[in-house]
């Protein structure tokens, strides 16, 4: 108990755009970001059948997939 508070144990929390696990390893932090860099990759293909000039999809590529990976 923390002053008169009893904190529950979780597996994992999110705080500050990171995850946390119990045993302080990154796993599960960078597991959610793959994912999330995974699903929006998923457009990119998208994008890349309706013949987009090269240009498009690296703007798309820096703003959508880049950003997850870099602020994560």
């Amino acid at each position: 108990m923390i002053v008169d508070f009893t904190v529950e144990a979780v597996e994992s929390f999110r705080i500050l755009a990171s995850t946390i696990s119990q045993d302080l390893k990154w796993d599960t932090h960078i597991n959610s970001i793959d994912k999330k860099a995974q699903q929006r990759l998923y457009f990119l293909h998208q994008l890349r059948k309706f013949n987009l000039p090269q240009e498009l999809l690296t703007q798309f590529y820096s703003a959508v997939i880049e950003s997850v990976l870099r602020t994560s």
